[in-house]
């Protein structure tokens, strides 16, 4: 045969010998990048997956966790490779759910049952299955493909959960100095003024304290949404010196996390652009989608028209250059995903340290502080009692020493 790539002949079978393509993934390829139908005008689109993503994304509490969605969609696709009806597997699902995920997988598989598609039933309940998830699943129906698809959803929210349990991990020591730095120096109060005393010193600060942070981590953003909309606070935290770099980080592992499994599922190259742009929460990822795609169907290879749009570096160019030449290009987003999320944790992980520092040499300085205002007030209530007793010696605190005390007291008091 002729090798589409290489345009050498070369012997039968799924990959070329000389240039290592898998020719079938190859032609795919090239096929999807040659469709007609053109994505929808910038902007529109920006629009609507803005509101979508504004309309599925509860805040403050999930109404179902990452944790108990990667075991869900793990088990759908279990269930659904080794041969289990579709209703079936939502049954048993929903019989081992808990609370308002229960209630939706009971929703959804009644409507499965009287003739719905799998991915217009997810629509029930949108802040649990949200839009990227429920355009996986239709992808998956329509090229077969269902079970590949709960898996590569699965394992990407367990990517996401190793991510938050490292950096949990990583914050656990600087949230121990800032406990202990309100428990341990007021702990003479308790000897001296008892249990109230020191509750007041250490828990009453401890909970001010806690609170503040707890409403700049949480409230704060939240207040930014409101005020300037989601497009300003997004660009105001890309400006931001650390945590900017740390959420375009972040964006991008989610884009090519997404993009990978869209593309794995069967989507054609302009709707998983879409998908990850969306998934990735990001309106500026949004809008370079649109014109990556708009860019690739003018002849650009997917690897120049990621770059062009200032997201992404030369080694992303390299990866997805090499996976579409190979025809491996979801493996490639998806090795780059996975590098990419190691970056992120890793700066994370030094942000979290610095972070430590600080609150360190703060723990010091607070120290500090409360030991030279216990010495001031040991000295202040020296001087006090020394003043009662020169009055009680009838000197008045500023008079002559009596004759009648002892020569010794009397050289002190002088």
């Amino acid at each position: 045969m002729i090798c589409p790539n290489c345009k050498k002949e070369v012997p039968d079978g799924p990959e070329c010998s000389v240039c290592g393509i898998v020719v079938a993934k190859y032609l795919e390829r090239q096929r999807s990048h040659t469709i007609v139908a053109p994505p929808a005008p910038p902007g529109k689109p920006s629009e609507a997956a803005q509101a979508s993503a504004e309309a599925e994304r509860p805040w403050p509490f999930r109404p179902a966790s990452d944790r108990v969605l990667c075991g869900l969609y793990g088990q759908l696709g279990r269930m659904l490779e080794s041969g289990i009806a579709l209703t079936e597997a939502l049954r048993l699902s929903a019989r081992h759910s808990r609370g308002r995920l229960a209630t939706a997988l009971s929703d959804v598989r009644l409507q499965v049952e009287s003739g719905s598609t799998l991915a217009k039933a997810l629509s029930v309940d949108p802040a649990v299955f949200p839009g990227h998830v429920r355009a996986l699943v239709e992808a998956g129906e329509r090229t077969g493909a269902l079970a590949p698809v709960f898996f590569g959803l699965s394992e990407s929210l367990e990517l996401r959960l190793s991510m938050r349990r490292r950096v949990l991990r990583a914050c656990f020591y600087p949230f121990v100095l800032f406990t202990l730095s309100f428990f341990l120096i007021p702990i003479s109060k308790l000897f001296i003024g008892g249990l109230g005393a020191y509750l007041r010193a250490s828990l009453l600060p401890y909970s001010v304290a806690l609170l503040c942070v707890s409403g700049f981590l949480f409230f704060l953003p939240w207040g930014l949404l409101k005020v300037l909309g989601l497009p300003r606070t997004q660009r105001l935290l890309r400006a931001l010196p650390i945590a900017g770099s740390l959420y375009i980080t972040r964006a991008n592992v989610r884009f090519c996390r997404h993009l990978s499994v869209a593309l794995g599922a069967g989507l054609d190259l302009f709707t998983s652009l879409r998908l990850a742009a969306q998934a990735s929460g990001d309106v500026l990822v949004m809008r370079r989608a649109e014109e990556a795609a708009i860019s690739v169907q003018r002849g650009t290879t997917l690897a120049d028209a990621l770059t062009a749009t200032g997201l992404f570096d030369d080694e992303f160019k390299l990866a997805v250059t090499a996976g579409e030449m190979s025809g491996r290009l979801e493996e490639a987003l998806d090795q780059q995903a996975r590098l990419r999320q190691d970056t992120f944790v890793h700066r994370l992980e030094i942000a979290v340290q610095i972070v430590a520092v600080l609150v360190l040499i703060l723990v010091y300085a607070y120290v500090a502080f409360c030991i030279v205002a216990e010495y001031k007030n040991i000295l202040g209530g020296t001087e006090v009692q020394m003043e009662e007793l020169m009055k009680e010696l009838g000197s008045g605190g500023g008079g002559l020493v009596p004759k009648d005390l002892p020569p010794e007291l009397r050289d002190i008091l002088k």
